[in-house]
């Protein structure tokens, strides 16, 4: 069940998650996923996150970490970029610093996989195979299993609520 602080807190994580164009089938997945990992592992869910998506993808984080550019091993790296910063409280400096990465690549690398999960791309099927087969074990691992459906068009209008609210505050004071 996705509580509705930690949905409506206009974090950078949560707000790229909703802005995507992505199903809200796959929002509410991705999203009830990120709060049980902040909740039961906090910052410390990197660990768990990397180790479940480099099972997956069949390599280790050794390998991720390196400077190669080979194709395969750069989107292997996107997709763990991706899944700390958006599956864990981390902030991209943060994410960089445990990938060995500047905070730039791990923007680049975030946008990149969310337009392979998006529903104009073409269809990465890789792409969205490891992501749910990952954050799946993942899942299983902190024995999660309900995910709550929330709509984009819902979030947005609590979304505008909060804004009128803080712009209601700040006259105030």
């Amino acid at each position: 069940m996705i509580n509705k602080k930690f949905l409506f807190n206009p974090n950078g994580a949560v707000k790229n998650i909703m802005k995507a164009d992505i199903s809200d089938e796959w929002r509410a997945f991705i999203l009830n996923t990120r709060e049980s990992v902040c909740e039961k592992l906090g910052v410390s869910g990197h660990r768990l996150i990397c180790d479940c998506f480099c099972d997956v993808l069949g390599t280790d984080i050794e390998e991720i970490k390196q400077r190669s550019r080979m194709p395969d091993i750069v989107l292997k790296r996107h997709i763990i970029c991706w899944a700390v910063k958006n599956l864990s409280p981390m902030s991209f400096t943060q994410t960089g610093f445990i990938l060995e990465r500047d905070h730039s690549t791990i923007i680049f690398a975030s946008k990149r996989v969310f337009n392979l999960l998006s529903n104009k791309s073409w269809g990465d099927d890789y792409v969205k195979t490891v992501v749910t087969e990952a954050i799946t074990k993942i899942r299983s691992e902190l024995k999660i299993n309900e995910v709550e459906y929330v709509s984009k068009e819902e979030y947005l209008k609590a979304l505008d609520v909060i804004h009128r609210y803080q712009a209601q505050q700040k006259l105030t004071t």
